[in-house]
């Protein structure tokens, strides 16, 4: 569970389970439900065809709770989102996959866990977390905020970086109408290339999406326990294959002199300003009103269908095993909505 200053998250549901949900508490009431904007989000989670997983889910959001006439209560929102394109004879509890959850969740569990597709651990549970950041890009969207994402790389392909000061609203909603959001075109079949490359071969990829809030106000968020970047962050990690986390210049900060990184400060009219963005918008846990910008690595998905080394849990052996199932050749890509979706709570919590 997600427990925000005033947003509280709970997801329920396993990967081959009846269904998949999330309830939120805390909302506004009178919040229209943008239910193209839901739909959207959705679709973009699902991915493109040829470079997602061949698992085929409508992903329908059934409204249970929270909202009368399309618009909020006030009560908790509940929804539901049905598992119909299940798949669960590929998995077995008695061989974990490597670089999965399989043999922790076991031994956490006593084995009482539903293994199957990875069960609550999959990441068919952020076909729910999207739909709360579809509900909390409205409220940004209300109070002037806009989030967006690109695909940094993928591999060993590479976009161009925002600009961590200039960022504007229409380029960043521009990205979000992109199936595979880039700043520059051609560098976008290079990355499908690499994607399908590795899919040839039973292997996967991993990249670096990067991610950014303009119109943010100043001065929300805390210190320590309460600091804006620390919430952001434990939501995004709290996704699964997000493995890496850098806010502003991030790492390459810590090869500088403090001299050459910090934002020195000046006055635009009534409005303060850094002249650089090297904090990435948050200065001890507390947004400064610069563009909100931070860097998520996420990881290649671990299953791949070569032949892996790894054990067999009931024969006490070691073993060479080779998964079945249907997984993305890259999770980036379907990723930049699910990274898109955390940042929206965390940043919704804070101006509500």
């Amino acid at each position: 569970m997600f427990n925000g200053d005033r947003l509280k998250i709970m997801l329920f549901g396993e990967s081959h389970g009846t269904c998949v949900g999330v309830c939120v508490e805390g909302l506004p009431y009178g919040l229209k439900l943008d239910m193209e904007k839901i739909a959207e989000f959705s679709r973009k989670r699902k991915g493109i065809d040829a470079l997602s997983t061949a698992r085929r889910e409508p992903d329908k959001v059934q409204l249970m709770s929270g909202v009368m006439d399309g618009v909020t209560t006030g009560g908790p929102l509940c929804a539901m989102i049905m598992n119909t394109d299940t798949r669960s004879h590929d998995y077995t509890q008695d061989i974990p996959r490597p670089s999965h959850a399989d043999y922790t969740a076991k031994g956490r569990y006593g084995g009482f866990n539903d293994y199957r597709g990875g069960g609550m651990f999959s990441g068919r549970l952020t076909a729910a977390l999207v739909f709360a950041g579809a509900v909390c890009d409205s409220i940004l969207e209300n109070k002037g905020v806009t989030t967006g994402v690109h695909v940094l790389s993928i591999h060993n392909v590479c976009d161009k970086p925002l600009d961590m000061v200039n960022t504007d609203v229409k380029l960043l909603s521009s990205l979000n109408v992109l199936d595979i959001p880039v700043l520059t075109d051609e560098v976008k079949d290079a990355m499908t290339n690499a994607v399908l490359e590795a899919k040839a071969k039973g292997d996967s990829v991993g990249g670096v999406l990067e991610c950014c809030a303009v119109g943010y106000p100043p001065f929300i968020g805390g210190n320590y326990f309460d600091r804006l970047n620390s919430k952001i962050a434990s939501l995004v990690f709290s996704a699964p294959a997000f493995c890496a986390l850098e806010f502003g210049a991030g790492f390459d900060m810590a090869q500088k002199t403090g001299y050459e990184v910090n934002d020195s400060i000046y006055y635009d009219g009534d409005t303060v300003k850094t002249s650089t963005n090297n904090s990435g918008g948050i200065n001890g846990g507390i947004s400064n009103g610069m563009p909100i910008i931070l860097r998520c690595a996420v990881k290649p998905t671990p299953s791949v269908y070569k032949s892996q080394k790894t054990i067999d849990m009931n024969s006490k052996s070691n073993i060479e095993h080779v998964i079945k199932g249907r997984h993305d050749p890259c999770i980036a890509l379907r990723a930049s909505i699910v990274l898109r979706s955390m940042v929206n709570i965390a940043l919704a919590d804070g101006i509500l």
